[in-house]
């Protein structure tokens, strides 16, 4: 009998090792789980980050746009009011 009470300890002793194992595997997989959730989480979020900075990128095409259009129409009103002064000013010279 007294040669079993060794290897009963070495056997109990080997459970709970193993037991421990399982529940540091067990602790590992759920970190890991969370790990993929914060992952999946932040690749949502970029990808909406994404999307908001293709919707500001055309709002500021669109307005870089009219920016443009209306600097070319102050230029040709610039233009034409030039145009306007300088035939006011023939005329008016070749009227004296």
């Amino acid at each position: 009998m007294n040669q079993l009470y060794p290897q009963v300890e070495t056997d109990l002793l080997h459970k709970m090792v193993q037991e421990e194992e399982l529940g540091w595997l067990d602790k590992i997989a759920k970190l890991t789980e969370n790990i993929h959730g914060h992952i999946q989480l932040t690749k949502n979020i970029i990808e909406e980050t994404n999307k908001d900075l293709e919707k500001t990128d055309k709002l500021f095409e669109n307005q870089m746009q009219g920016i443009e259009e209306q600097y070319k129409a102050s230029l040709k009103l610039v233009s034409d009011q030039q145009r306007e002064n300088k035939e006011h000013e023939v005329r008016s010279s070749n009227g004296q």
